[in-house]
Protein backbone atom coordinates (compact mmCIF):
# COMPACT_ATOMS: atom_id res chain seq x y z
CA UNK A 1 0.00 0.00 0.00
CA UNK A 2 0.62 3.53 -0.71
CA UNK A 3 3.20 4.72 2.90
CA UNK A 4 2.30 7.71 4.25
CA UNK A 5 5.30 10.13 4.29
CA UNK A 6 6.44 13.30 6.15
CA UNK A 7 9.53 14.72 6.46
CA UNK A 8 11.57 16.50 9.09
CA UNK A 9 13.79 19.08 7.69
CA UNK A 10 13.69 22.18 9.37
CA UNK A 11 12.45 25.80 8.52
CA UNK A 12 15.68 26.85 10.08
CA UNK A 13 18.04 24.82 6.83
CA UNK A 14 16.60 27.79 4.24
CA UNK A 15 16.77 30.87 6.94
CA UNK A 16 20.20 29.55 7.85
CA UNK A 17 21.05 29.43 3.65
CA UNK A 18 19.74 32.94 3.39
CA UNK A 19 22.69 34.09 6.22
CA UNK A 20 25.11 32.33 4.72
CA UNK A 21 27.43 33.58 0.99
CA UNK A 22 25.96 3.36 11.41
CA UNK A 23 25.55 -0.16 9.20
CA UNK A 24 22.49 -1.11 8.67
CA UNK A 25 20.80 -2.87 5.10
CA UNK A 26 22.93 -3.58 1.84
CA UNK A 27 22.50 -1.57 -1.49
CA UNK A 28 20.91 -2.36 -4.07
CA UNK A 29 21.87 -1.79 -7.95
CA UNK A 30 18.78 -1.88 -9.61
CA UNK A 31 18.56 1.99 -8.58
CA UNK A 32 19.62 4.21 -11.88
CA UNK A 33 22.53 6.37 -10.73
CA UNK A 34 22.40 9.84 -12.04
CA UNK A 35 25.79 10.75 -13.66
CA UNK A 36 25.20 14.77 -14.13
CA UNK A 37 26.91 17.55 -12.31
CA UNK A 38 24.22 18.32 -10.52
CA UNK A 39 24.91 14.71 -8.15
CA UNK A 40 26.55 15.85 -4.76
CA UNK A 41 29.75 14.37 -3.58
CA UNK A 42 29.51 11.32 -0.86
CA UNK A 43 30.80 13.10 2.28
CA UNK A 44 32.38 11.15 5.53
CA UNK A 45 29.30 10.46 7.89
CA UNK A 46 27.94 12.63 10.51
CA UNK A 47 26.55 12.33 13.76
CA UNK A 48 23.43 9.89 13.34
CA UNK A 49 23.09 8.86 17.09
CA UNK A 50 21.85 11.96 18.69
CA UNK A 51 20.62 15.55 17.56
CA UNK A 52 23.17 17.40 16.34
CA UNK A 53 22.83 20.87 14.90
CA UNK A 54 25.17 20.25 12.17
CA UNK A 55 23.58 17.36 10.81
CA UNK A 56 20.18 18.11 11.63
CA UNK A 57 20.58 21.45 9.14
CA UNK A 58 22.74 19.90 6.36
CA UNK A 59 20.83 21.22 3.02
CA UNK A 60 18.75 17.87 1.53
CA UNK A 61 19.37 19.22 -2.17
CA UNK A 62 22.70 19.25 -1.74
CA UNK A 63 24.06 15.68 0.14
CA UNK A 64 24.15 12.13 -1.16
CA UNK A 65 23.47 11.22 2.81
CA UNK A 66 19.76 11.87 4.02
CA UNK A 67 19.73 12.12 8.12
CA UNK A 68 16.87 11.36 10.54
CA UNK A 69 14.05 11.44 7.83
CA UNK A 70 10.59 10.70 9.58
CA UNK A 71 8.45 8.12 8.36
CA UNK A 72 4.89 6.72 9.50
CA UNK A 73 3.52 3.48 8.77
CA UNK A 74 -0.15 3.43 9.14
CA UNK A 75 -2.41 0.53 9.94
CA UNK A 76 -1.96 -2.19 7.31
CA UNK A 77 0.94 -0.53 5.10
CA UNK A 78 3.88 -2.75 4.46
CA UNK A 79 6.29 0.01 2.33
CA UNK A 80 7.05 3.83 2.85
CA UNK A 81 8.68 6.08 0.19
CA UNK A 82 11.66 8.39 0.56
CA UNK A 83 12.64 11.63 -0.01
CA UNK A 84 14.94 10.20 -2.53
CA UNK A 85 15.07 6.45 -3.44
CA UNK A 86 17.49 4.88 -1.08
CA UNK A 87 20.99 3.26 -2.28
CA UNK A 88 21.54 2.25 1.34
CA UNK A 89 20.44 2.07 4.65
CA UNK A 90 22.27 3.54 7.35
CA UNK A 91 20.11 3.16 10.12
CA UNK A 92 16.52 3.17 11.12
CA UNK A 93 15.50 3.88 14.90
CA UNK A 94 12.64 5.62 16.14
CA UNK A 95 11.61 9.32 16.36
CA UNK A 96 13.81 9.32 19.91
CA UNK A 97 16.93 7.68 18.35
CA UNK A 98 17.36 5.55 21.31
CA UNK A 99 15.64 2.07 19.47
CA UNK A 100 17.14 0.62 16.63
CA UNK A 101 15.37 -1.53 14.16
CA UNK A 102 17.27 -4.38 12.45
CA UNK A 103 17.66 -4.97 8.80
CA UNK A 104 16.25 -7.95 7.48
CA UNK A 105 14.16 -8.51 10.66
CA UNK A 106 12.50 -5.29 11.20
CA UNK A 107 12.92 -3.65 7.56
CA UNK A 108 13.96 -4.50 4.02
CA UNK A 109 15.22 -2.12 0.72
CA UNK A 110 13.14 -2.70 -2.13
CA UNK A 111 15.07 -2.50 -5.17
CA UNK A 112 13.37 0.75 -6.65
CA UNK A 113 14.50 2.27 -2.83
CA UNK A 114 11.26 2.27 -0.09
CA UNK A 115 11.53 0.98 3.11
CA UNK A 116 9.64 -2.11 3.49
CA UNK A 117 8.34 -3.82 6.57
CA UNK A 118 9.27 -7.36 7.45
CA UNK A 119 6.25 -9.69 8.36
CA UNK A 120 7.13 -9.74 11.94
CA UNK A 121 8.30 -6.32 11.88
CA UNK A 122 8.21 -4.49 15.54
CA UNK A 123 8.17 -1.08 13.63
CA UNK A 124 5.16 0.18 15.06
CA UNK A 125 2.11 1.38 12.76
CA UNK A 126 -0.67 3.90 13.74
CA UNK A 127 -4.18 3.30 13.45
CA UNK A 128 -6.34 4.46 10.70
CA UNK A 129 -9.11 5.28 12.49
CA UNK A 130 -6.88 7.73 14.95
CA UNK A 131 -5.49 9.52 12.02
CA UNK A 132 -8.50 9.85 9.86
CA UNK A 133 -10.54 11.22 12.61
CA UNK A 134 -14.70 9.77 12.02
CA UNK A 135 -15.85 12.67 14.19
CA UNK A 136 -14.22 15.85 14.39
CA UNK A 137 -12.64 17.70 17.27
CA UNK A 138 -13.06 21.64 17.59
CA UNK A 139 -10.08 21.93 15.22
CA UNK A 140 -11.95 20.78 12.53
CA UNK A 141 -9.09 19.94 9.24
CA UNK A 142 -11.77 18.08 6.36
CA UNK A 143 -9.98 15.18 4.39
CA UNK A 144 -10.57 15.43 0.61
CA UNK A 145 -10.37 11.25 0.47
CA UNK A 146 -9.58 11.76 -3.38
CA UNK A 147 -5.90 12.95 -1.88
CA UNK A 148 -6.01 10.69 1.32
CA UNK A 149 -3.28 7.88 1.45
CA UNK A 150 -5.71 5.43 2.32
CA UNK A 151 -8.93 4.68 0.63
CA UNK A 152 -11.63 6.29 2.78
CA UNK A 153 -15.74 6.69 2.61
CA UNK A 154 -17.22 8.87 4.15
CA UNK A 155 -16.48 11.86 6.06
CA UNK A 156 -12.71 12.19 7.26
CA UNK A 157 -10.92 14.57 9.77
CA UNK A 158 -7.08 15.26 10.44
CA UNK A 159 -6.09 14.83 14.01
CA UNK A 160 -3.97 17.39 15.02
CA UNK A 161 -1.22 15.20 16.98
CA UNK A 162 -0.46 16.94 20.15
CA UNK A 163 2.48 16.90 22.28
CA UNK A 164 4.28 13.21 20.82
CA UNK A 165 0.78 11.57 19.53
CA UNK A 166 2.15 11.15 15.93
CA UNK A 167 6.20 11.05 16.76
CA UNK A 168 5.99 8.15 19.02
CA UNK A 169 5.53 6.06 16.03
CA UNK A 170 7.47 7.95 13.93
CA UNK A 171 10.91 6.09 12.89
CA UNK A 172 13.76 7.90 11.91
CA UNK A 173 15.63 6.79 8.49
CA UNK A 174 19.42 7.77 7.55
CA UNK A 175 20.41 6.75 3.82
CA UNK A 176 22.67 7.25 0.98
CA UNK A 177 21.35 7.76 -2.66
CA UNK A 178 22.82 8.46 -5.66
CA UNK A 179 19.91 10.75 -7.22
CA UNK A 180 20.50 14.51 -7.78
CA UNK A 181 17.74 17.10 -6.54
CA UNK A 182 15.28 17.88 -9.24
CA UNK A 183 13.04 20.45 -6.70
CA UNK A 184 13.58 24.09 -6.17
CA UNK A 185 17.18 25.38 -4.61
CA UNK A 186 16.99 28.44 -2.05
CA UNK A 187 19.03 31.07 -3.14
CA UNK A 188 21.26 33.52 -1.07
CA UNK A 189 19.15 36.65 -0.33
CA UNK A 190 21.97 38.07 1.77
CA UNK A 191 21.94 41.43 -0.29
CA UNK A 192 17.98 41.85 0.96
CA UNK A 193 19.89 42.00 4.82
CA UNK A 194 23.14 43.84 4.69
CA UNK A 195 23.47 45.83 7.68
CA UNK A 196 22.83 42.41 10.00
CA UNK A 197 25.74 40.71 7.91
CA UNK A 198 27.83 43.28 7.76
CA UNK A 199 27.59 43.20 12.30
CA UNK A 200 28.06 39.78 11.83
CA UNK A 201 31.25 39.73 9.75
CA UNK A 202 32.61 42.47 11.62
CA UNK A 203 32.46 40.33 14.99
CA UNK A 204 29.77 42.47 16.62
CA UNK A 205 26.86 40.77 18.90
CA UNK A 206 23.74 41.11 17.21
CA UNK A 207 19.68 40.70 18.69
CA UNK A 208 16.87 38.55 16.97
CA UNK A 209 13.48 38.87 17.17
CA UNK A 210 11.37 35.60 15.98
CA UNK A 211 7.04 36.34 15.97
CA UNK A 212 4.57 34.07 14.58
CA UNK A 213 2.80 30.70 15.46
CA UNK A 214 2.92 27.53 16.73
CA UNK A 215 5.40 26.70 14.66
CA UNK A 216 7.96 28.92 15.84
CA UNK A 217 7.07 28.97 19.78
CA UNK A 218 8.68 25.33 18.62
CA UNK A 219 5.04 23.45 19.63
CA UNK A 220 5.88 19.52 18.98
CA UNK A 221 9.82 19.47 18.18
CA UNK A 222 11.21 17.59 20.31
CA UNK A 223 13.12 20.11 22.69
CA UNK A 224 10.21 22.03 23.02
CA UNK A 225 8.31 19.11 24.32
CA UNK A 226 10.70 17.70 26.53
CA UNK A 227 11.46 14.12 24.42
CA UNK A 228 14.32 12.55 22.63
CA UNK A 229 16.17 13.40 20.84
CA UNK A 230 15.59 17.05 22.71
CA UNK A 231 15.94 18.90 19.65
CA UNK A 232 16.29 22.90 19.62
CA UNK A 233 13.29 24.37 18.01
CA UNK A 234 14.07 26.09 14.86
CA UNK A 235 14.65 29.51 15.95
CA UNK A 236 17.14 28.26 18.35
CA UNK A 237 18.99 26.25 15.33
CA UNK A 238 19.18 29.55 13.71
CA UNK A 239 20.87 31.19 16.51
CA UNK A 240 23.29 28.87 17.25
CA UNK A 241 24.27 28.06 13.63
CA UNK A 242 25.07 32.55 13.76
CA UNK A 243 26.88 32.30 16.70
CA UNK A 244 28.71 29.56 15.68
CA UNK A 245 29.36 30.32 11.82
CA UNK A 246 30.84 33.85 12.92
CA UNK A 247 31.69 33.72 16.58
CA UNK A 248 29.37 36.12 17.63
CA UNK A 249 26.64 36.38 20.69
CA UNK A 250 23.13 36.26 19.76
CA UNK A 251 20.33 38.32 21.67
CA UNK A 252 17.65 36.05 20.72
CA UNK A 253 14.01 36.87 21.71
CA UNK A 254 11.51 35.04 20.44
CA UNK A 255 7.53 36.51 21.37
CA UNK A 256 5.87 34.22 18.90
CA UNK A 257 1.91 32.97 20.43
CA UNK A 258 0.66 29.35 19.49
CA UNK A 259 -2.86 29.43 18.21
CA UNK A 260 -1.96 33.15 16.78
CA UNK A 261 -3.72 34.04 12.97
CA UNK A 262 -1.78 36.73 11.29
CA UNK A 263 -4.55 39.24 11.83
CA UNK A 264 -3.57 38.03 15.80
CA UNK A 265 -0.17 39.09 15.26
CA UNK A 266 -0.79 42.34 13.76
CA UNK A 267 -2.97 43.71 16.34
CA UNK A 268 -0.64 42.29 19.14
CA UNK A 269 2.62 43.63 17.68
CA UNK A 270 2.88 46.70 20.24
CA UNK A 271 1.82 44.52 23.17
CA UNK A 272 4.58 43.47 24.99
CA UNK A 273 7.36 42.93 21.86
CA UNK A 274 9.73 45.21 22.03
CA UNK A 275 11.43 46.04 18.88
CA UNK A 276 13.79 48.70 19.72
CA UNK A 277 17.49 47.30 19.85
CA UNK A 278 16.23 44.71 16.96
CA UNK A 279 19.01 44.09 14.18
CA UNK A 280 16.64 41.15 12.38
CA UNK A 281 13.21 40.66 12.65
CA UNK A 282 11.81 37.20 11.62
CA UNK A 283 8.00 36.77 11.03
CA UNK A 284 6.38 33.22 10.04
CA UNK A 285 2.54 33.85 9.98
CA UNK A 286 0.22 32.14 8.19
CA UNK A 287 -0.47 28.92 9.95
CA UNK A 288 -3.83 29.50 11.36
CA UNK A 289 -5.12 31.70 8.42
CA UNK A 290 -7.09 29.46 6.18
CA UNK A 291 -10.23 31.82 5.90
CA UNK A 292 -7.84 34.98 5.48
CA UNK A 293 -7.96 36.29 2.07
CA UNK A 294 -4.22 36.61 0.76
CA UNK A 295 -5.19 40.14 0.33
CA UNK A 296 -5.86 40.52 3.57
CA UNK A 297 -2.91 38.52 4.72
CA UNK A 298 -0.48 40.71 2.43
CA UNK A 299 -2.04 44.01 4.54
CA UNK A 300 -1.73 42.63 8.09
CA UNK A 301 2.21 41.62 6.95
CA UNK A 302 2.90 45.14 5.68
CA UNK A 303 1.31 46.69 8.65
CA UNK A 304 3.92 44.50 11.11
CA UNK A 305 6.43 45.46 8.42
CA UNK A 306 5.73 49.62 8.33
CA UNK A 307 5.09 49.20 12.76
CA UNK A 308 8.70 47.89 13.25
CA UNK A 309 10.35 50.53 10.96
CA UNK A 310 8.99 53.04 12.60
CA UNK A 311 10.37 52.03 15.66
CA UNK A 312 13.23 50.67 14.26
CA UNK A 313 14.27 52.00 10.48
CA UNK A 314 17.58 50.46 10.36
CA UNK A 315 16.10 46.92 11.24
CA UNK A 316 16.18 44.66 9.06
CA UNK A 317 13.25 41.76 8.29
CA UNK A 318 12.91 38.40 6.94
CA UNK A 319 9.55 36.62 6.43
CA UNK A 320 8.82 32.72 6.63
CA UNK A 321 5.63 32.12 4.38
CA UNK A 322 3.12 29.44 5.32
CA UNK A 323 3.39 26.03 3.82
CA UNK A 324 0.45 23.50 2.96
CA UNK A 325 -0.48 22.06 6.32
CA UNK A 326 -1.06 18.53 4.68
CA UNK A 327 -1.64 17.69 1.02
CA UNK A 328 -4.75 15.12 2.53
CA UNK A 329 -6.65 18.04 2.31
CA UNK A 330 -7.87 21.53 0.68
CA UNK A 331 -7.06 23.56 3.59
Amino acid sequence: MKGFFRASFSVGISVCFLLSGCGGAGGTDSISSDTSENLAVVRPLMEMSRYDLKTYLLPYWDTREIYQETVVFLEGETEAPLLYAAQDILSVKNYGLNIVYEAGKDYELSEDGRLVLTPNSSIPRFPIDEYYLTEPDDRVIKVNNEKASVALEGDHWLNFFENDELTSVQISVCYRHKQAWKGPIPEGKGEKIPRFLSKLENGENVTMLFYGDSITTGAQSSGFEQVSPQADIWPVMVKKYIEAEYGVGVNYINKAVGGYTTNQGAQNFGNGVNRSGVDLLVLAFGMNDQNTALSKYKSLIQSMIEDFRRENPEGEIVLVSAMTPSYETDW
